[in-house]
């Protein structure tokens, strides 16, 4: 799975990118000078392997789940040139989910930054009308030249109109995915309206107080339910080793703050992508897998090893919270919560999981 971080000039994503990859934020600033794609894969936060390994002992390994993310050029606009924002969005339609950065200033409203968001996603927008149109005038030609491909384009042309009524009349893409073809048109162009959207408020130093954040809650709240803020600046300057425990407390202290928040991020854009996290427990490895929600067993064992889908014989599951009654794997299944399951069951998030299988 992919993100790909957007904002404006100065937005802060390039902090974002530093803080949740570990990259030192010099490097990624002359990689963003030189126009070069930045990417990293990151992990995903999850105590649960903590907690696995402290209730089965000592493992030769832990693998947390991870995640890829992309840091783009950053968005114009308006668009100093036609496509001149081709870089970045280029970037964007191959990400699975997108995180847009606003900063803000002392002077800023919850209704300005409203505005930045808006403007961000029309120019999204501009963009899936564009890379439709283009597409929709090849197909007409393709249809009136005639040959073996007139009826598939047909279908096709037919669900880019569809796309293109409804994004032009500001509806959501969501409720045409039952379509196939349209589906389908929506994956191979890589359409933006209809990607996941993570909104991080990067806040001044003052906006940090409660007061604050509770008016800028009640408004961005009402359209971006799931959103983060937190100071960039401050969780950048406090990830650094020459801070010690206690003036990144007092520095919470000061600012009435309960922890710093960017460890909030990757859990929530999971959250958003439809992403939950199986594990696999063993002496040599503890283990989190990403899958979809709602994967069947059989898929979930293609995450780990091709072979493992292909000889599966079943699964043996025991649901997290049951494991954590039981206190460790053994004494779960021993109170018979360990139950053997079958290709087709859903993995839900937490199972821990072992394969039996033949190849």
């Amino acid at each position: 799975m992919k993100l790909g971080i957007m904002g404006l000039t100065s937005s802060g994503k390039t902090t974002l990118y530093s803080l949740l990859s570990g990259i030192k934020y010099e490097a990624a600033s002359l990689l963003q000078l030189e126009q070069k794609l930045k990417v990293a894969t990151v992990k995903v936060p999850d105590k649960r392997i903590e907690m696995l390994l402290d209730k089965e002992g000592p493992s030769d390994k832990l693998t947390y789940p991870t995640i890829e993310i992309y840091d783009t050029p950053s968005l114009n606009i308006p668009a100093e040139k036609v496509d001149g924002n081709a870089q970045a969005i280029s970037i964007l339609r191959d990400a699975d989910g997108l995180i847009c950065v606003v900063r803000t200033n002392s002077e800023s409203s919850p209704e300005s930054v409203l505005g930045i968001i808006t403007d961000i996603k029309n120019e999204l927008l501009v963009a899936d009308l564009s890379i439709i149109e283009k597409r929709a005038s090849k197909l007409q030609q393709q249809i009136l030249r005639g040959g073996s491909m007139v009826e598939q384009d047909k279908k096709e042309l037919a669900a880019l109109g569809k796309m293109q009524t409804q994004l032009e009349s500001g509806k959501d893409l969501h409720i045409l995915k039952a379509d196939a073809d349209i589906n389908r048109a929506i994956k191979n162009y890589g359409i933006l309206a209809i990607k996941p959207l993570i909104i991080v408020l990067n806040l001044s130093e003052f906006q940090l107080q409660p007061e604050v954040q509770d008016k800028f809650k009640k408004i961005i709240a009402a359209q971006y339910s799931d959103y983060i803020a937190l100071s960039l600046k401050l969780e950048y300057e406090l990830s650094q080793p020459e801070f010690s425990e206690e003036e990144k407390k007092s520095f919470m202290d000061e600012y009435k703050l309960p922890g710093l928040h960017i460890h909030d991020i990757l859990p929530l854009c999971y959250k958003k992508l439809g992403l939950i996290t199986f594990f696999t427990v063993g002496k040599d490895e503890i283990r989190g897998w990403t899958i979809k929600q709602g994967d069947t067993a059989l898929t979930a064992a293609g995450a780990i090893h091709t072979d493992i889908s292909r000889g599966f014989i079943s699964a043996e599951v025991i649901p997290f919270q049951h494991w954590i009654e039981g206190g460790n794997y053994k004494n779960a299944k021993e109170r018979g919560k360990l139950k053997l399951e079958g290709k087709n069951y859903i993995v839900h998030d937490g199972d821990i999981v072992h394969y039996k299988f033949n190849v």
